[in-house]
């Protein structure tokens, strides 16, 4: 049987154990699960060796039957008893908080008077807002509420005749909710039965005894529990318990001859009253102390509220007959003593009332004092004072007033959390004043929720998120009603529609403004879950599945595609062939390639989620880590993590769900997600993983794109859009047609987005066209004329005369067209019809789609653009904002605005848009064996050196780029000579569509390149073949780990950072083990004359293990920086980059590094801005290490980038170096 650490099996009955909680000499305590109900339990467990002792056994049932026997919140439930394999066992209430010991061996150290915060907050637990509000400093008044509550809990045993004869710190512990809760009743006695303690038997903890405890008497009561609470509350606030010695028989002879120093003198900032009340408690006598528990919870909760309690201090009397009682051989000389202090005590009482006013007048003005300093508990403790020797009505006002002066000081300075605090220390004190209640509301902060609402009939309802992170009472939604500022979930409902969900924060004197759309019924897709998105996270509403997608549907996927090579590039780890393994059909399809995932969400026409869609699919926006709450619950989770059999989801369906129906998305599975800022990942933890490490956020990133054992997902799709079409012409239209009336010169640019990935693009141009006759005005062929090389020519529909010229533009991924207005002509209208998406203005990145337009706005012309996408789609970003935005038919429209302005020469303006859209199954991609032939075909031909007339055959000429940022085809030919002879097999597959195009990304094994990178081919289908239309070397993933201590990469023994003011970020591409960016937090701003600049510093560190004998090719410039070089060609192509060598290092982490400073410019250009850099390279070898540091400063002026480089960037990259350990 397998055992548990430390002791006993791993399940006992129906439990299972998780970890054990303690021990003791009365047993074993376990965290377990009961299976039967799925809930946590306390298990505690007799220790096999006492078993067989009989009153040890007597005991260990005593104490499950007495504990079992009382119902109150304030004691640990007992679940159920029983015995398996000789082993005794009963489980009770598991109680997930620290125990008041806990707290105090935190703070032990510390001096108790200077305590300002609750003993659960002092030692650095979470404490909610369980204590209630008292005008008593916070840390008594939270130690009171505790005994009141154990006390009540006590009177409650007592009245079924059970001592608990054990109280102390220990056994008391404290819930989430802050509420305490008494466990242990081990020692506990039944007065009925009497006891198994024979009389002369000293049973309980020495520290907390009473004196009739520790002498071993029998007829012990209620009182010896009232003596055990005392010494607990003395503790708290202390620290130190009453007796302390160093063995049981000391600590035991000074509970039964000496008196406790009163906690006053131990601490000085206890309240007069809290020590009375413990003193009492401690009395030797028990007929001195409280008769029961319900009377010492009675005094206990009036000195919480700051009423006055009935305990009285000791008399001079009573303090005299201690003093007898310890000095019994000077009775003479003590009773004449207590005789002449009786008579002064007699003396002092009748003096009292002449000084009482005066004394209540000197605590007035130390509470007004105190308050005025913003010190409410000890304002709060004075007034209690001045309240008894004045009365109320003489303090009312004056405090009032005071306090209302003090916290409008405070709320004026914007100081609202000191407001709240001081209000809460002192709300024991008039707290029904009209005046102070108001001061309240205003302090606690009120906002407007405007909520625009669909359909409009819906009943929303607010559910407010409590401190503790558990949600409150639902209340009715009322329009133009203040909220106390905070978190709420919204909730709405209406006849068929499905239930909405969303979040909003209130905040202080705001008006926060949400638009809550609810879906209808018959629109849900089967098997899918309505989100309605995030307002502020900017996430639309969506439809994801309820549960991962299983083996049976991933089958018919796979059975639909007829290329025998998809089929085996997307199946399964684990899978022979397309058929599930046996037995695995209804659970979840496990060891999926991203691009299987991919592929499955387009042909169900869907996308995977985002990683904020994952996210709010399970907490709807709440501060939750898991979909039910703050708090891991095992019982909710399908796990494992024996990494045995694999659990079944399907046993308990509903366990875990959100609040949306969304099941296992922690656990069961980790699920594949896409970010569109950092690509894709594996999200919600798998069933494998120990408990602590999943949940919603918890995210890993493989390297590749190669299946993971735990790599499941489930599908997303977005709403069709919840607005309804509009068919009016837009407030554009209406512009352009005014403007056509009057003739005002105007240009209208339109790009249309299909679903199958088509696009049509037209641009008009109309008006009174006279001034520009003799001009050349021209139209942007976005992407130059590769990207519409394989459609036909573009349609001219106006104007007849003339033939339009196309002209090269300076950026190669832009050609005009350009034409001459004759005198009277007034329109021209330009036409290309169905054109495939072209590669320059959509590029796929795992689902997300760009659109770049760029044109010319000519003098006293204005020019609209308008954009077109699937209704389906959503927008992540875009720049500039639009005018306007319209759903028309199963479109939705982007409408751009840019007005006319008087100036001589045309102006350059630029649309950016990033979006995202469901996929759509359509037609059949052509087998990917064409694509290996062609690039075969490719290979053969570039071995031959046919360069001319080879390689175009296997090349899509017009739409052919090369490298990581598009260099173009004329820059292949000095590439040809670093190129592999023998290609190889491919590795993996990338892509399998691309909107209506078809692209396809092999990765193939270069055998024979010095650097041993495999090579990225992508292809297009283009009439039913492929063709290549990009190469690029396979980059190779970042290896270190970062860290708030910086970066580290073990393999090349390389450590960089901290350094303050940068962040490090992970590259790709440099194909090394260590490679990455440290890109500043904040921007910086260089001020010159007329403008202020910016300029960007980065620091490039990538490092690598040659693998060979450095003898047998020192590197130093050589190997990796040519291969960096490559890398970076991209990044500084078409710039002029001058090195220039400055030696070599002689000090510090880098020594003996080869350093040269890099001057790279860039010509300025009519399409795009200035742009220079500054770069300063280290390159170090040591050993088979080889390193590189980049320190790159850009701007767009060189003047200030030399300025910048010399003052700032050249010292910074100074202290950058010192970070480096190599």
């Amino acid at each position: 049987m397998v055992q548990t650490k430390g002791y006993g099996p791993k399940r006992i009955g129906e439990f299972q154990l998780l970890r054990e909680l303690g021990r003791g000499g009365m047993g074993i305590v376990f965290e377990a699960v009961q299976d039967s109900l799925r809930r946590k339990v306390a298990l505690k467990i007799l220790p096999s060796q006492l078993s067989m002792d009989v009153s040890a056994l007597a005991r260990f049932q005593r104490e499950a039957a007495a504990a079992g026997r009382l119902q109150h919140e304030a004691i640990a439930a007992v679940y159920t008893i029983g015995e398996e394999n000789g082993i005794h066992y009963f489980a009770m209430e598991m109680v997930e908080g620290p125990s008041l010991e806990d707290c105090l061996k935190k703070v032990r150290s510390r001096d108790p008077a200077e305590m300002k915060k609750s003993l659960l907050e002092e030692a650095g637990f979470p404490c909610p807002d369980w204590v209630p509000a008292s005008p008593m400093p916070r840390f008594y008044a939270a130690a009171a509420s505790w005994c009141a509550r154990i006390a009540d809990a006590l009177f409650e045993a007592h009245r079924e005749r059970i001592l608990h004869r054990d109280l102390k710190p220990s056994n008391i512990l404290i819930r989430p909710d802050g509420s305490p809760v008494l466990v242990d009743f081990g020692l506990s006695r039944d007065q009925m039965e009497g006891g198994l303690t024979r009389s002369g038997d000293a049973v309980g903890t020495p520290s907390y005894m009473a004196p009739e405890q520790a002498r071993g008497e029998a007829n012990l009561d209620q009182r010896v529990d009232v003596y055990g609470l005392g010494a607990t509350l003395y503790e708290l606030v202390t620290f130190r318990p009453p007796f302390e010695g160093r063995h049981p028989t000391q600590i035991m002879k000074k509970i039964l001859e000496e008196d406790p120093v009163d906690p006053a003198r131990l601490n000085s900032a206890i309240p007069k009253d809290l020590a009375r009340i413990i003193m009492r408690c401690l009395e030797k006598d028990r007929a001195r102390r409280y008769p029961d528990t319900k009377t010492l919870a009675q005094e206990l909760w009036a000195f919480v509220r700051g009423k006055e309690i009935a305990t009285k201090g000791p008399s001079v009397t009573d303090k005299t007959l201690r003093k007898f009682r310890r000095n019994r051989k000077w009775i003479l000389s003590s009773l004449v003593g207590a005789v002449v202090v009786s008579l002064l005590g007699v003396g002092w009482i009748e003096g009292r009332a002449f000084f009482s006013r005066k004394g209540g007048m000197e605590q007035l003005a130390v509470a007004l004092d105190r308050l005025g300093k913003g010190e409410g508990g000890a304002a709060s403790n004075a007034l209690v004072e001045a309240r008894k020797a004045l009365g109320d009505e003489a303090v009312h006002q004056r405090w009032v007033l005071a306090l209302k002066k003090k916290v409008e000081e405070l709320y004026k300075k914007g100081r609202f959390a000191d407001c709240q605090k001081l209000l809460d220390a002192t709300s024991g004190h008039f707290s029904q004043d009209p005046v102070l209640q108001e001061l309240g509301r205003k302090v606690q902060g009120r906002g407007v929720l405007q909520l625009e609402i669909s359909p409009g009939f819906a009943r929303v309802q607010l559910i407010p998120l409590q401190p503790d992170g558990s949600l409150g009472e639902e209340t009715d939604y009322v329009a133009g009603k203040s909220l106390r500022i905070g978190t709420y979930l919204l909730q709405a409902e209406a006849p068929g529609y499905l239930v909405g969900h969303m979040v909003a924060r209130v905040t202080r004197d705001g008006v926060s403004k949400l638009s809550l759309r609810l879906l209808p019924e018959k629109e849900l897709r089967p098997g899918t879950s309505y989100c309605a998105g995030s307002s502020r996270k900017k996430i639309p509403p969506f439809m994801i599945q309820k549960d991962e997608v299983v083996g049976r549907d991933y089958a018919a996927f796979l059975s639909s595609l007829s290329d025998p090579f998809l089929k085996i590039a997307l199946r399964p780890l684990g899978w022979e062939g397309e058929r599930c393994p046996k037995g695995e059909e209804e659970l979840p399809v496990g060891g999926v390639p991203l691009q299987g995932a991919l592929a499955f969400a387009r042909w169900v026409g869907g996308h995977l989620p985002t990683r904020g869609e994952f996210i709010l699919a399970g907490n709807l926006g709440l501060p939750w880590k898991y979909p039910w709450g703050k708090r891991f619950d095992p019982t909710r989770v399908v796990h494992n993590p024996s990494g045995g059999r694999r659990p079944s989801p399907l046993e308990d369906p509903d366990r875990g769900a959100s609040r949306i129906g969304c099941r296992n998305l922690v656990g069961s599975l980790a699920e594949w997600v896409l970010d569109p800022g950092e690509g894709p990942a594996l999200m919600g933890g798998d069933y494998r993983w120990p408990e602590g490490e999943f949940s919603l956020l918890s995210l890993e990133r493989p390297t590749g794109l190669k299946p993971v054992p735990w790599g499941g997902f489930r599908v997303a799709f977005y709403t069709r859009g919840l607005e309804p079409g509009l068919i009016e012409p837009s407030e554009s239209q209406k512009q352009w047609e005014q403007n056509l009336e009057i003739g005002s010169p105007q240009c209208w640019t339109e790009f249309r987005i299909s679903g199958d990935g088509w696009t049509t693009w037209r641009n008009l141009v109309s008006g009174s066209l006279d001034k520009f006759a003799g001009q050349r005005i021209k139209i942007p062929l976005q992407g130059g004329l590769r990207d519409f090389a394989d459609a036909r020519p573009p349609q001219i529909l106006k104007p007849q005369k003339g033939t339009p010229m196309v002209l090269p533009g300076k950026d190669p991924s832009l050609s005009w067209l350009a034409f001459e207005p004759a005198e009277g002509e007034e329109t021209f209208e330009v036409e290309v019809r169905r054109t495939p998406v072209p590669k320059r203005i959509l590029e796929e990145r795992f689902g997300v789609f760009s659109h770049h337009f760029q044109f010319s706005v000519y003098p006293s012309m204005a020019h609209t653009h308008v954009l077109y996408l699937p209704r389906r789609s959503r927008v992540l970003a875009m720049d500039p904002a639009p005018r306007e935005v319209r759903v028309e038919g199963e479109n939705r429209v982007y409408y751009f605005a840019f007005e006319a302005r008087r100036s001589s020469i045309p102006r350059e303006e630029t649309v950016n848009l990033l979006f995202v859209l469901d996929g759509e199954k359509g037609p059949e991609m052509p087998p990917v064996a064409d694509g290996l032939r062609a690039v075969q075909g490719f290979s053969k031909s570039w071995e031959q050196r046919e360069i001319e007339s080879g390689l175009e055959q296997w090349i899509s000429p017009a739409a052919f780029t090369f490298g990581m940022e598009g260099r173009s085809w004329n820059r292949l030919r000095p590439w040809v000579r670093r190129m592999p002879r023998d290609l190889g097999t491919p590795m993996a597959i990338e892509g399998t569509r691309i909107l209506g195009q078809f692209g396809l990304t092999l990765a193939i094994e270069a055998t024979r390149m010095r650097e041993g990178l495999p090579q990225r081919f992508t292809l297009a289908a283009t009439q039913g073949s492929w063709r290549i239309v990009d190469i690029h070397p396979e980059g190779r993933s970042d290896e270190g780990r970062i860290s708030g201590k910086g970066y580290v990469e073990p393999g090349v023994k390389l450590r960089a950072g901290p350094f303050p003011g940068f962040r490090p970020k992970r590259l790709t591409g440099f194909g090394t083990e260590a490679q990455v960016a440290f890109v500043p937090v904040r921007k910086t701003i260089v001020e010159t004359t007329g403008k202020n600049v910016e300029v960007a510093f980065r620091f490039f560190v990538l490092g690598t293990d040659l693998g060979l004998d450095p003898s047998s090719r020192p590197d130093r410039d050589g190997f990796l920086h040519n291969r960096i070089q490559q890398a970076l060609a991209g990044r500084y192509d078409n710039y002029l980059v001058r090195k220039k060598v400055l030696g070599s290092v002689s000090s510090g982490p880098l020594r003996g590094a080869f350093v040269s400073r890099w001057i790279i410019e860039r010509a300025w250009s009519t399409t795009l801005p200035p742009e220079d850099r500054i770069a300063q390279v280290y390159i170090l070898q040591r050993g088979r290490r080889l390193l590189l540091v980049l320190c790159e400063a850009q701007a767009e002026s060189m003047d200030v980038l030399r300025f910048s480089f010399e003052k700032k960037f050249n010292g910074l990259c100074e202290r950058f170096i010192q970070t480096l350990r190599f």
